[in-house]
């Protein structure tokens, strides 16, 4: 298994900070076990890519986070 520490500090133009703290352990080539503060996110590819479909997508998540900063 691999591991993985992201750190993200954001600065918004109103002063205020987010610091954001991901951890990730990799359980194989396609799943990723996230966790960033109380919660927990597992990414996977869909069986047809060679992954178990225990989770969504990179892409999935990666649209899902898009949509939600626009609101």
């Amino acid at each position: 298994m691999h591991q993985q520490e992201i750190k993200t500090e954001t600065t918004e133009a109103c002063n205020m900070q987010v610091k954001v703290h991901v951890t990730g352990e990799s359980e194989n080539p396609t799943k990723l076990n996230l966790r960033s503060g109380r919660f927990k996110m597992v990414i996977d590819e869909p069986e047809n890519m060679g992954g178990t479909n225990e989770g969504p997508s990179p892409v999935q998540v990666l649209l899902m986070a898009l949509a939600a900063a626009s609101m």
